[in-house]
């Protein structure tokens, strides 16, 4: 046989390749045995692993305060345990991940969220102030269900964002909750936990029941807030700067009384043209906002009525107020009045040959003007103000300009009342004479007849009640300190000064208010009005009484009585 060698050596061939087939099979089978036991006692060792932390876990989640929030010391606890937890066997793809993440979310949920939750729901809303209970109501919504549509869900794309809101809010709660404690990491733990218990929710179902009578009670009592949103405006570091009395009256200031500043502005920025030009941009962002907010799930639907509200109160409270701010400031301005013959004369001159309060009154019309109407807008209020019975309440800048024009009218309508005011000064001071006494008889005449003109000027432009007020304090000081040089002092002057200068200001601004009238209704003076008038040494009345009683006053121990030949008698 030709080919019987290659014939033997191919069988033997044949055999050796069997053999080490049959070989690499076994040992393929020996590491396959051997990988398949090891991850399965890993994987063992894991489990056991897991069990003994959840163990860890539940017995320091059982470590509570009597309130029944978790402590400080067992929070930092619970954050280490769960580090080591986190981190063991991480790259590990046989390591039982998902049965751990669950037992830490319980944990987290059982140790530190439900008894945050629970806290707040047995306070009931009632001890919290506005901010607290804004963050206790997140935190519930965003940690339960039932979720309604436009809340964030675990679902949405939303819920990364609310997760991290979930977990900031909580720690404020338990913050609170957990009252003054000594500084530690407790609250950031509690922040980071939560964020991590809240991100790994994938099924709304999964978070704990929503207590509906706290969020309905929260809810209410949030939308129900006494707040101002008018003062929040006026505080507004975008609002123009306080106005000062110099940046009103300008150089005329020095005429007039001043507390050099003592009681603060004269008139807040917010309270100037350029102030309302503010307003308004606030008030359009409010209305844009309305249907634009991602947030209006945490007051629910009664948000946007409350917005609405809010927007129709600012619109009302802002000219209200603005109208009050310079009501206030023009009822405190009160002119010096000269105390000698010389000082009168010299006085009475300026005034006939500067007119600065025809200046001032020019200057006041920047302040107290907001209208932006048309010219045929204006034609139509004025016909309608000329029907009897069809002037309405003005609205918005309207308010504002209709309350001082009949103060403006005093410049605006010729020949203006300043004019005859002015009449009447140069008549006083002709009264007067340029050089020694002046025959008191004559000018009581004069006086007398100047004091009936003055009085009748003034009831032109007394359209509202009281710009009388404000007139008076303004133009009366000049006259009364004229009679006071040449005629001296008496029961009568210091009578007409009593009722120009101290009863007009009460009535206007303290008259009606607690503290000087009891009962529920009854509005709250403001304490810068207060300090106003009873403020000591320069005060409304104390200014009254060093000007026109202390002279004829001495104290006697710690009573006071008349000096005797006090030409002032009561």
């Amino acid at each position: 046989f030709a080919d019987k060698d290659i014939a033997v050596r191919s069988t033997r061939v044949l055999v050796r390749q069997r053999l080490r087939r049959i070989a690499i099979s076994v040992c393929a089978l020996a590491t396959a045995i051997g990988l398949l036991i090891l991850p399965v006692r890993s994987y063992g060792r894991a489990s056991a692993f897991v069990d003994e932390a959840q163990r860890l876990i539940d017995r320091l989640a059982r470590r509570q305060e009597p309130n029944g929030l978790p402590s400080a010391e067992t929070l930092e606890s619970l954050h280490d345990a769960s580090k080591v937890i986190t981190t063991e066997n991480a790259s590990s793809l046989l390591f039982p991940h998902t049965e751990r993440d669950r037992h830490l979310r319980t944990a987290i949920a059982h140790a530190i969220v439900l008894p945050v939750l629970r806290a707040d729901v047995a306070r009931r809303s009632g001890a919290s102030t506005s901010a607290e209970l804004m963050d206790a109501l997140v935190a519930h919504l965003l940690l339960t269900q039932m979720k309604q549509p436009d809340e964030p869900t675990p679902r949405t794309s939303r819920w990364p964002q609310a997760a991290a809101m979930a977990g900031q809010k909580l720690a404020l709660r338990w913050e609170s909750l957990s009252g003054p404690k000594p500084a530690s990491r407790a609250p950031r733990v509690v922040e980071a936990l939560t964020h991590w218990y809240a991100s790994g929710i994938d099924d709304p179902g999964e978070l704990p029941e929503r207590d509906r009578k706290f969020v309905a009670s929260a809810r209410a009592q949030l939308l129900s807030a006494d707040d101002d949103p008018v003062a929040e405006m006026v505080r507004d570091p975008s609002m123009p700067r306080d106005l000062r009395m110099v940046d009103i009256l300008g150089g005329a200031a020095i005429l007039f009384a001043s507390d050099d500043g003592k009681h603060g502005p004269a008139v807040r920025g917010a309270f100037t043209p350029a102030g309302y030009r503010v307003v308004k941009e606030r008030l359009a962002q409010l209305q844009r906002r309305q249907d634009d907010d991602d947030n209006a799930w945490i007051l629910g639907k009664e948000r946007k009525a409350r917005d609405a509200q809010t927007i129709a109160r600012i619109k009302k409270d802002y000219f209200d107020q603005y109208v009050g701010a310079w009501k206030v400031f023009l009822l405190t301005l009160a002119v010096q009045e000269p105390t000698t013959l010389e000082q009168a004369r010299v006085f009475l001159k300026k005034l006939a040959n500067e007119k600065p309060f025809a200046t001032i009154w020019r200057n006041l019309g920047e302040f107290l003007s907001l209208n932006e109407d048309s010219p045929t807008a204006k034609a139509l209020d004025q016909v309608k103000n000329a029907i009897p019975g069809e002037r309405e309440q003005e609205e918005g800048p309207r308010q504002v300009s209709a309350e001082f024009e009949g103060l403006m009218r005093m410049v605006s309508v010729k020949p203006s009342g300043f004019e005859q005011y002015d009449q009447i000064i140069m008549d006083v001071a002709s009264a007067l004479g340029e050089q020694g006494a002046p025959d008191p008889k004559v000018f009581q005449n004069v006086l007398h007849a100047s004091r009936a003109s003055l009085s009748a000027l003034l009831a032109r432009y007394n359209e509202r009640g009281w710009e009388r007020r404000v007139l008076e304090r303004i133009l009366m000081p000049p006259l009364r300190g004229a009679e006071m040089a040449v005629l001296g002092a008496s029961a009568e002057l210091a009578n007409r000064k009593w009722c120009e200068t101290v009863v007009v200001t009460y009535d206007e601004l303290l008259a009606g208010k607690f503290p000087f009238v009891m009962g529920k209704n009854a509005a709250e003076a403001r304490l810068a009005d207060v300090e106003r008038f009873f403020q000591p040494n320069t005060g409304i009345l104390w200014q009254y009484f060093a000007q026109s009683v202390q002279p004829d006053v001495e104290q006697t121990g710690s009573g006071f009585r008349m000096k005797e030949g006090a030409p002032l008698r009561f």
